[in-house]
């Protein structure tokens, strides 16, 4: 294979069949112009790492444990090669390989840095991608994906807000990928990244929420700028 133009990032944790699922449905295009980051935490064995290594197109990275799942991505966007960086999970489903070229033309033709694949329903500002894809100059030029150290709900909203405000970002209703969370099985991690209450009572996304409000607050107008400045 080839310098791949896109790298997907997929964190996953005790669900084989559902990595499984992932990499049938990109098989037509791993060997393209995609590529697969996974990453499964050191202390987990229920994937057959051996053959997930042996998987054209695939690159398997042991990850520590830990709550804060937004870390993970940005371990994983260090052995990641692809032009343009899509920041995934198990229990999304890729229904259309055409997405991909069509996500290149979009990003020669029009410059932009974040490409929207599920737009959602809710108002602004709780109107995010569900999870994206963005260059990984832009990720460099920032010096994160993820903001560290968020488990959870708010690891997409902080690159959808700061790129939506600076209109670079492109809206896509095509029905080329689905968030499967509701129709999956409700599992041990859908339940610690869900439900598990800390000592003061605070949910994960609750925890999130103070952290992605104060680095907003600091950091998001001096992140504006600096994706501004790679368009002039």
């Amino acid at each position: 294979m080839g310098i791949p133009k896109i790298s997907i990032l997929i964190p996953t944790r005790k669900r084989p069949q559902q990595l499984d699922r992932v990499i049938s449905e990109l098989t037509p295009v791993l060997s393209k112009e995609v590529e697969l980051l996974v990453g499964i935490d050191e202390d987990d064995t229920s994937y057959d790492i051996n053959s997930l290594q042996d998987t054209e197109g695939v690159k398997v990275v042991r990850t520590p444990k830990t709550i804060y799942l937004s870390n993970i991505y940005n371990i994983l966007f260090e052995y990641s090669r692809g032009e343009i960086i899509g920041y995934g999970s198990d229990d999304i489903s890729f229904k259309n390989m055409q997405i991909f070229s069509k996500m290149l033309d979009v990003f020669k033709e029009r410059g932009d840095i974040l490409y929207f694949f599920s737009p959602g329903d809710e108002p602004y500002p709780l109107n995010v991608p569900d999870h994206a894809f963005v260059t990984a100059k832009s990720i460099r030029s920032l010096g994160f994906l993820a903001l560290p150290n968020l488990e959870h709900g708010y690891i997409d909203h902080y690159l959808g807000r700061l790129y939506k405000e600076i209109n670079h970002y492109h809206v896509d209703t095509g029905d080329y990928i689905q968030h499967l969370r509701a129709s999956l099985p409700f599992d041990e991690t859908y339940r610690i990244k869900s439900e598990e209450r800390d000592e003061s009572g605070l949910l994960p996304d609750d925890r999130d929420l103070k952290v992605f409000t104060e680095y907003s607050n600091n950091y998001l107008d001096i992140h504006k700028k600096i994706i501004n400045s790679l368009h002039i």
